[in-house]
C-alpha cells in the first residue's frame, strides 16, 4: 500500500497537488547540495521536480528567479512548463523551463551581439547536407547519400559530445575511418562561413564563460538552484557545461534513470550518472521505485528483464498497479517485421492508419 504524505504549502494550492509518496517528498526536500535521484518509469519524475520548486519557495523563501531546471528536449521543457501552469497556477510562482541548448544558446547569443558578430544557426535541414557533401566529395570523390548524411551526422555529434580525438576513440566503432577528418573540415567551413549548429552552441558556451569570470559568476549568482530532469540523456559535453554554472554550494539536483539512457549515439553519458558520486563526495542520492503508469505483470517482466543490464545502479521497480492483462511477448528477425507488427497493432488500438 502506498502511503501518501501532504506537504504544507501555500493554502491556495488545491489539496490534490500536495499529495506525494514518502519517496517522492523525501527527494522533494533536498535543499542544498548536489543530489541524485534514481527514476525509474513512470514513477513521477515530473512531480517531484515540480512540488521541489514549490517547496523551495514556499518553505525556504528561495526566489522562483534562483532557480533554473534544464532538460534534454524541448518537448520535455514545454510539458513540465504546461504541467505547472494547470497544476500551481494559483500559486502566482513563475519558473525558468528550457532545455541545455537553450541556455547555451542565450549565452551565445549575448555574446555575439556584445562583440558585433554575425553567425546563422545551422540546422540538420538541406543546408547540412549540401555542405557536407561538398566534404565528402573531396575526401573520396564521392557523393553522399542520405543514409550516410544522417550516421555522419550522428557520428559528429557523438564526437562533439564526448569530446573524443582519434586517440581517445578506440571504444566507439565508427562507420567511416575518415570521420574525423570530416569533422574537422566540417568545423572549419562553418567556421570560414560564420555558421554554427547545436554542437557549437555548448562548446562555444563553456569557452566564453570559463574566458568571462564576470558573466560567469553572474549566471552563478542568477541560478543558484539547477534542476535537470533527464539526465541520462545529458552528453559529456552538457555535464561540463552544467557543473561550470554550480556554485560553492553546488546545488545540483539531478533526475535521472541510468536504464533509460537511449541516446548514446548522440553522446547521451549516463557513465556520467555511476560517477556521480566521485565528482561530488557529498551527494545525496533518492529513489523513486514505484511505477503509477503500468499493471504489476507489465512491470515485474520489465524488472526482470532490466536487471540484467551491467554497469548500472541496482533498484527496485515496484508496481502501483494490481495485475490486469499478461504482456504479449514476441521475438522477431529484423525490424522491419517488428515494425510492422507494431503499427498493425497500434492501428487496431487507435483506429486509424498508423504512420
Amino acid at each position: 500500500t502506498t502511503e501518501i504524505y501532504t506537504l504544507s504549502l501555500h493554502d491556495a494550492l488545491p489539496i490534490s497537488h500536495k499529495t506525494l509518496t514518502f519517496e517522492q517528498l523525501t527527494a522533494s526536500k533536498h535543499i542544498k547540495g548536489p543530489s541524485l535521484t534514481l527514476a525509474i518509469p513512470g514513477s513521477g519524475k515530473t512531480t517531484l521536480l515540480l512540488h521541489r520548486l514549490i517547496y523551495l519557495v514556499e518553505e525556504h523563501g528561495i526566489k522562483p528567479s534562483q532557480i533554473l531546471t534544464l532538460t534534454f528536449s524541448k518537448a520535455s521543457a514545454e510539458d513540465m512548463s504546461s504541467r505547472f501552469n494547470r497544476d500551481f497556477s494559483d500559486s502566482g510562482h513563475r519558473f525558468t523551463f528550457m532545455t541545455i541548448h537553450k541556455f547555451a544558446y542565450g549565452i551565445y547569443r549575448t555574446y555575439l551581439k556584445q562583440t558585433n558578430k554575425t553567425m546563422t544557426l545551422l540546422d540538420d535541414g538541406s543546408k547540412k547536407y549540401q555542405i557536407l557533401n561538398e566534404i565528402v566529395k573531396q575526401l573520396r570523390g564521392e557523393a553522399l547519400t542520405e543514409d550516410d548524411f544522417e550516421t555522419i551526422s550522428n557520428d559528429i555529434g557523438l564526437i562533439y559530445n564526448l569530446k573524443l580525438t582519434p586517440e581517445t576513440s578506440s571504444g566507439h566503432a565508427f562507420q567511416f575511418e575518415d570521420i574525423f577528418d570530416i569533422a574537422r573540415a566540417f568545423h572549419v567551413y562553418k567556421k570560414n562561413h560564420q555558421l554554427f549548429d547545436f554542437d557549437d552552441m555548448l562548446i562555444s558556451a563553456i569557452k566564453i564563460l570559463n574566458n568571462s569570470p564576470t558573466l560567469l559568476e553572474s549566471i552563478r549568482s542568477k541560478y543558484r538552484f539547477i534542476q535537470v530532469d533527464e539526465a541520462q540523456d545529458t552528453s559529456k559535453l552538457q555535464f561540463e557545461l552544467i557543473e561550470l554554472l554550480l556554485g560553492e554550494e553546488q546545488n545540483l539536483f539531478l533526475v535521472a534513470d541510468d536504464d533509460q539512457s537511449i541516446y548514446g549515439f548522440r553522446g547521451a553519458s549516463p557513465t556520467y550518472l555511476l560517477m556521480f558520486g566521485d565528482r561530488f563526495p557529498s551527494a545525496k542520492l533518492y529513489y523513486l521505485a514505484e511505477n503509477f503508469r503500468s499493471d504489476a505483470l507489465i512491470v515485474n517482466t520489465a524488472a526482470a528483464l532490466i536487471e540484467t543490464n551491467k554497469n548500472r545502479y541496482e533498484k527496485a521497480m515496484r508496481p502501483f498497479h494490481p495485475e490486469s492483462r499478461a504482456p504479449s511477448i514476441r521475438t522477431f528477425d529484423d525490424l522491419t517485421g517488428r515494425n510492422t507488427f507494431l503499427m498493425q497493432k497500434l492501428t487496431e488500438l487507435t483506429g486509424t492508419t498508423a504512420i
